[in-house]
């Protein structure tokens, strides 16, 4: 139970959706917890890091089925590309047809870190 505005809601989570380094959605990431394994590798020449964490494809993904033109995708943080794919995702994991909750109280809950993508591509 959750209390909002002094009234308390029933709250249920039915769909998960993650992408990760070497974990892409909550299977892989239990899988990968299970076995101990360590997602962090070399860093990717040029950048600088000697270690880092890579999600292959982060602003690869095709966003017209989300409303959004390819010209304009191409500007967008690959973290939003990867919210956008993880959203349709924990909604498809709980069974839902995304075109079929359009305006009903249906909530996605979101964890993202902040990025400097904006700033590097001026």
């Amino acid at each position: 139970m959750v209390t909002v505005e002094g009234r308390e809601s029933a709250v249920a989570v039915v769909g998960m959706g993650c992408e990760l380094p070497s974990a892409r959605g909550p299977r892989e990431l239990w899988r990968l917890l299970a076995q101990a394994r360590d997602a962090v590798g070399p860093g990717r020449a040029g950048t600088g890091l000697r270690q880092a964490g890579h999600i292959d494809g982060a602003g690869c993904s095709d966003l017209t089925r989300f409303g959004i033109d390819p010209d304009e995708a191409a500007w967008l943080d690959p973290q939003q590309h990867l919210l956008l794919r993880v959203a349709y995702d924990a909604i498809a994991d709980a069974g839902l047809d995304p075109a079929g909750i359009a305006g009903s109280p249906t909530a996605v809950c979101v964890g993202q870190s902040a990025s400097d993508y904006g700033a590097d591509r001026r």
